[in-house]
């Protein structure tokens, strides 16, 4: 599976993923769903797109390759600690579990 179509999966099961600026390490791209579209959070205004490929693909864009594939790690992470882990992220909550 491409690093893009796991972003797609991600963004389609509600998980929001974000990593720093390739330009400027201090600011921070964050991508989620919103109820129809999808939203590409940047310093300037957000950007609305229909389609989680081309929202994905931006975002690649501003973040780098290596940006995107340390954020799919950065959620891959997380998974592996479903009830939180010693970095303070938060548990993403797993389906089927209660």
């Amino acid at each position: 599976m491409s690093l893009i179509h796991e972003a797609v999966v991600m963004l389609a099961a509600g998980i929001q993923i974000r990593a720093p600026a390739a330009d400027d390490l201090t600011s921070t791209i964050t991508l989620e769903r919103t109820q129809n579209t999808f939203v590409l959070h940047t310093a300037g205004n957000p950007q609305r797109f229909e389609q989680a490929v081309h929202a994905v693909i931006s975002f690649r864009r501003l973040v780098g390759p290596a940006g995107l594939s340390n954020a799919i790690g950065d959620v891959r992470y997380q998974a592996m600690f479903p009830q939180g882990s010693s970095l303070g992220w938060s548990p993403i909550p797993v389906h089927g579990s209660r």
